[in-house]
């Protein structure tokens, strides 16, 4: 997917997000069983791995107060999908 115009990413990203928040709505009002949830997850993996979203969701534990332009500003609850996980610092 690498070489897929940056353009198109963002609309497969898109694509996914979509279903993983209605699965996610649906699993919390017990429509769909953990079960059930976990195992439509683990069919878009594939798809998720390949395109690089998300790895994880992280949850703030405090605020955070942006120092310079290589950092974010952050709220104490907020949550961020982590996309790439691969610099340690």
């Amino acid at each position: 997917m690498s070489d897929a115009a940056p353009h198109l990413t963002s609309l497969y990203k898109a694509s996914l997000q979509r279903p993983l928040a209605e699965l996610a709505f649906l699993n919390a009002n017990a429509v769909v069983s953990d079960d059930g949830c976990a195992a439509m997850k683990q069919s878009l993996a594939a798809a998720r791995q390949k395109l690089r979203i998300g790895r994880f969701v992280l949850t703030c534990a405090f605020a955070h107060v942006k120092k310079d332009a290589a950092e974010l500003k952050a709220d104490a609850g907020q949550q961020f999908e982590v996309l790439d996980d691969d610099n340690k610092d």
